[in-house]
């Protein structure tokens, strides 16, 4: 009887976690994956903080959520967050954001946006994979 007591805790317990990590980019209108979540909390980043208040238009977290590096199969993640924080806070917008960058942090950007259009998943919201197509202005920032 103890044993099942344990076993039925430890489910719970372990669904409780599931949910809650899933929860935590709730008020976020652009998905985050698990593997980043995971992958940013590793690093003591509050990805999803981060990502919330740059979804509200501030410009010092669209500019640091941009500037993250992440490597592997995160970095993919990562590049589809960085599209869909362009859909949603405007070109504009986001280029006067990070206006004053250098020329690293400018490929770095132009690296995570080309990779988020090439195989995010945020296809009802755009036309086609090229950065000069989907976002003229910002690619022409971004090379200059």
């Amino acid at each position: 009887m103890k044993w099942n007591y344990l076993m039925n805790m430890f489910v719970y317990s372990n669904l409780l976690w599931i949910i809650s990590c899933k929860n935590e980019c709730k008020n976020s209108e652009i998905e985050v994956s698990e593997l980043l979540e995971i992958s940013a909390n590793e690093r003591s980043i509050d990805y999803c903080g981060i990502l919330v208040k740059a979804i509200n238009g501030d410009e010092k977290s669209i500019k640091e959520l941009s500037l993250l590096d992440f490597q592997n199969a995160v970095g993919y993640d990562h590049g589809t967050v960085i599209v869909g924080l362009i859909i949603n806070v405007g070109e504009m917008n986001f280029i006067e954001a990070i206006y004053g960058i250098n020329a690293e942090q400018k490929n770095m950007i132009k690296a995570y946006v080309d990779i988020g259009l090439e195989y995010g998943y945020i296809r009802n919201q755009i036309t086609t994979k090229e950065t000069e197509t989907e976002f003229p202005i910002l690619h022409e920032f971004l090379i200059r």
